[in-house]
């Protein structure tokens, strides 16, 4: 049985993403048996699974809690005028989004209640697409219906100006769901951006590539990354970023017999830092430095790379071993907002600008409110000669830090950010800056 299930299992990675581990078989099983109780992965297996069968079974094992204002802090980081003004320097009148898993439609529904916030009307210049790979989902999500859980943080003012009440529901009003265009879409499968779609300027994928292998991690997030306007907006999910992607680390070496003509070249091995094979034990507790011709042997996983070392090699001025270092973290977890950081804060130190600004701008799609990811995106900018991108970096990081700055005073560092960030967008717009805090003025460190 646990074969058969194994082999669906699969079946469902490859035609969704979504991979499930051996501990989960169990549920598998069990969903195969609320799809059609005569069902067994066997028989699924023996023929050919038909497209609304895999379809159900993808609904399944999809996770869909939700509700309306989730992590409300990482979507105040949409700044919609902005946006809009972006829009329209390319020739659109409209901000496009794109929440992409959007499960059953909360979020796409929170989004365009922001607009209109924003906006301050019903009909804001604001076009949202909302896709799924879920059947169920998306049909609740076209509905438009949901229960007070789902609603529990929307504010008396807001249910009654968004929605209306009927048989004990909480209804999508007609205009706020005018705004929002539901449609499948296969984040794995079918094309980024989807078909007939142009540039988004804001693109929110939050918490579903904790679902994914590493691979197809970043097989989407390419993707997504290249559906974005070149001022738009990436938001990840705070699960996304907590998720740890990294994988346990195996070697396995292969030493061919001389003259054979051909080789086998290990991966890289991650915090591996010299090319020699680690020492090995055979069964007799003998040790040895190499192995065996033709012998494959096992090396226990290596320590993984931390961003804290990457950050101490940057601070000891080893800027290429920091930059590896964050990669190799990278490499185990493609979504560690301070490893991207760091690659990024090294590039930059080494004098390769254009290198920075990925890094730079993944650290920010994974944490929006990342203040000094922001700052070091536009000093990339203004490095590379680019004013427009580096004055948003700059406005987006005096925005941050005005984020910040509700929650706690700030301190010496942030001030002192903070008057950088005036000064070169005087210099950028010819603009005065606002007077620069004397150290009086400061809080206490």
């Amino acid at each position: 049985m646990s074969g058969a299930l194994s082999e669906v299992a699969r079946l469902i990675q490859r035609e969704s993403g979504i991979e499930l581990g051996p501990s989960q078989l169990p549920s598998l099983q069990a969903a195969i048996a609320r799809v059609d109780p005569d069902f067994t992965a066997e028989a699924l297996l023996q023929r050919a699974v038909p497209p609304e069968i895999l379809g159900r079974l993808i609904d399944e094992v999809t996770i869909r809690e939700t509700f309306f204002f989730r992590h409300r802090a990482e979507l105040d980081a949409i700044e919609w005028h902005t946006l809009l003004d972006s829009a329209r320097a390319r020739g659109s009148e409209v901000v496009r989004v794109w929440v992409a898993g959007c499960a059953s439609g909360e979020e796409a529904y929170t989004v365009a209640i922001l607009a209109c916030q924003a906006f301050a009307c019903l009909a804001p210049p604001v076009r949202v697409l909302a896709t799924d790979i879920a059947p169920t989902a998306l049909a609740q999500a076209t509905r438009g219906r949901y229960g007070e859980r789902a609603v529990r943080a929307v504010s008396g003012e807001a249910r009654e100006r968004y929605f209306t009440r009927e048989h004990g529901l909480h209804c999508v009003g007609e205009r706020l769901g005018a705004l929002v265009e539901v449609r499948r879409h296969n984040l794995v499968r079918d094309a980024i951006p989807p078909a007939g779609e142009q540039f988004f300027d804001v693109i929110l994928c939050r918490n579903v590539l904790i679902y994914f292998d590493r691979p197809t991690v970043e097989h989407v997030l390419g993707g997504l990354e290249r559906a974005l306007a070149p001022a738009g907006l990436l938001l990840l999910g705070a699960a996304d970023r907590l998720s740890g992607q990294r994988m346990p680390v195996v070697r396995l070496r292969r030493s061919d017999a001389a003259g054979s003509g051909s080789s086998r070249t290990p991966a890289p091995v991650l915090g591996e830092a010299r090319g020699r094979a680690a020492p090995h034990r055979t069964g007799t507790g003998a040790r040895r430095s190499e192995p065996a011709r033709g012998e494959s042997i096992w090396e226990p996983p290596q320590p993984r790379p931390t961003p804290a070392e990457a950050m101490r090699a940057a601070d000891r001025g080893e800027l290429d071993l920091a930059v590896q270092i964050a990669r190799n973290v990278l490499a185990g977890d493609p979504l560690d907002s301070q490893a991207h950081f760091i690659r990024g804060v090294a590039e930059l130190a080494r004098g390769d600008a254009r290198a920075a600004v990925e890094p730079l701008r993944r650290a920010l799609y994974i944490d929006p409110n990342h203040r000094a990811a922001a700052f070091k995106l536009a000093c990339a900018h203004d490095a590379l000669g680019e004013p427009g991108p580096a004055r948003r970096a700059y406005e987006r990081t005096l925005r941050t830090l005005d984020h910040y700055a509700v929650a706690q005073p700030a301190g010496p560092d942030q001030l002192d950010m903070t008057a950088a960030c005036h000064t070169r967008l005087s210099q950028l717009t010819g603009q005065r800056p606002p007077e620069r805090p004397t150290q009086r003025d400061r809080p206490a460190a």
